[in-house]
């Protein structure tokens, strides 16, 4: 501790008077016999659910005290107040009792409040913008489900891949383009073809090619409808077909791995619908035709324009049969959901048992006592009047007998805690029944044992070697 002396006059020299160090010892515990923390500290819960829309803001409740979670339920719902969305936070409640207080009002995105009463932070986020997973949601022409980034689909046929990092590795921010909207895209092989622009070093060297898939801005609303919209292939090579090369350096299974050229995917513009607002299927023929190759050209140029919703797609060929994904194949890269007027999540927690029988009945073999021996001193003891030896892992409800060799009954104790204030510990004064201390010597301490609601846990036999100091009684 310091304290300094303040005067104004600057002519003076401040003064400080510091405490001497006193360094203290925190030891945390278990909990206690019969209790189950639900989270460790430190934990953030995954099971935030959308009960109204779809966004995918991070709402994040991490417990950083594990002896507060309650059991309640928590919602967070948005809106907007002039152009920005902000968020609330309400208590529900339980079932049993229910709630609805409004514990935050109205706090901007990318904000985080520590609650030290609850024992959490509750952090609210803004929605990143980009790819959140690609997945094959048709194989053969039947509905599947299985991520195919990195990742080979089930049969081994092909996976999806971006540009790799100096580790040979790839991630989805790899391919997640420019564009802010959050509609899904597909990429289909169902035995359509479409027209693809094989992207040159200029407007003038691109040309049209027939690819073997067709690419699709997917609905988000009822409202909505899917698009089908172009693609843009880039090729070192400049020949006519989209056919795979090893362009990218990394193996699978030991042998280079064949992908196929990058595919861009170029959703349509609200600038420029006159252009890329509709999908031509004669648009090497239609007059159109240049003025699309100018815009694809510069949307699939690194940093342009923000049309591009997926940037060089890799698909690799792993079986190597020269087939980009077989047909009915279905690859769908899903997008981060933007946040909705009205949309609201909730996010339910776990509360700490305090009565689970098994539990306690697991922790009878902990039971001790500390120190053991006691030589004449307890670390802990803050006077030479008050001496003590500490049990420790006790249930709710414990009696303790304290004998001596002889076989007498020298001290009981009796712990009966009240079910909002239980402890594990329990401390014998080293004093008999009279308040005198007792002799050096061996004891026996043997323990009935019983959880918060009086069923019988066991018993527990404890031997404790006493070493008393030089006694001075005031009265005997």
């Amino acid at each position: 501790m310091t304290a300094t002396v303040f005067n104004p006059d600057p002519s003076l020299v401040k003064k400080r008077l510091e405490s001497q160090l006193i360094i203290k010892i925190a030891i945390p515990h278990s909990p206690n016999p019969g209790t189950i923390y639900p989270y460790p500290a430190g934990n953030t819960l995954s099971n935030v659910q959308n009960i109204s829309g779809v966004n995918d803001a991070p709402v994040k409740l991490t417990f950083f005290d594990p002896t507060r979670p309650d059991g309640h339920e928590y919602r967070v719902p948005f809106m907007r107040v002039v152009k920005d969305f902000k968020w609330d936070f309400i208590d529900l409640g339980t079932p049993a009792n229910p709630l609805h207080d409004t514990l935050l009002n109205t706090l901007k995105l990318d904000t985080a409040v520590r609650f030290t009463n609850r024992g959490y932070t509750i952090e609210v986020n803004q929605v990143p913008i980009g790819i959140k997973g690609v997945y094959q949601t048709k194989y053969g022409g039947q509905p599947a489900n299985d991520f195919v980034f990195s990742t080979p689909n089930p049969a081994g046929n092909y996976l999806v891949i971006g540009r790799t990092n100096s580790f040979g590795n790839s991630a989805l921010d790899s391919i997640k383009g420019w564009n802010s909207s959050d509609r899904d895209v597909e990429w289909r092989f169902a035995g359509d073809s479409s027209w693809a622009l094989l992207r040159g070093s200029t407007p003038r060297t691109s040309r049209w090619i027939r690819v073997p898939y067709t690419a699709w801005q997917m609905a988000k609303t009822p409202n909505q409808y899917d698009r089908q919209v172009y693609t843009v292939i880039t090729s070192q090579s400049q020949d006519t077909v989209w056919r795979p090369t090893q362009l990218l350096d990394r193996a699978y299974h030991g042998r280079p791995m064949l992908t196929f050229y990058p595919v861009t995917i170029v959703v349509d513009s609200a600038l420029n619908t006159g252009i890329a607002g509709r999908y031509y299927d004669d648009i090497p023929t239609n007059p159109i035709s240049g003025r699309t190759i100018v815009y694809l050209w510069s949307s699939s140029a690194t940093n342009v324009q923000p049309e591009v919703a997926v940037n060089k797609a890799y698909l690799a060929d792993l079986d190597n049969d020269g087939i980009p994904a077989p047909a009915g194949t279905v690859i769908k890269f899903v997008k981060y959901k933007a946040i909705e007027l009205g949309d609201e999540k909730s996010v339910k927690t776990q509360p700490v048992q305090t009565a689970n029988f098994d539990e306690a009945k697991q922790e009878l073999a902990k039971i001790n006592v500390f120190p053991n021996p006691y030589y004449g001193i307890n670390r802990a003891e803050t006077s030479r009047f008050i001496r003590y030896v500490t049990f420790n892992h006790l249930p709710a409800h414990t009696k303790i007998r304290i004998f001596n060799l002889a076989g007498i009954l020298v001290r009981t104790i009796t712990k009966r805690d009240d079910p909002q204030s239980q402890t594990q510990f329990a401390t014998w004064d080293l004093q008999n029944e009279s308040g005198l201390p007792v002799a050096s010597g061996m004891y026996i301490a043997y323990l009935e044992l019983k959880d918060i609601n009086d069923a019988v846990l066991g018993t527990k036999t404890l031997k404790l070697m006493i070493v008393q100091e030089q006694q001075f009684l005031e009265n005997y």
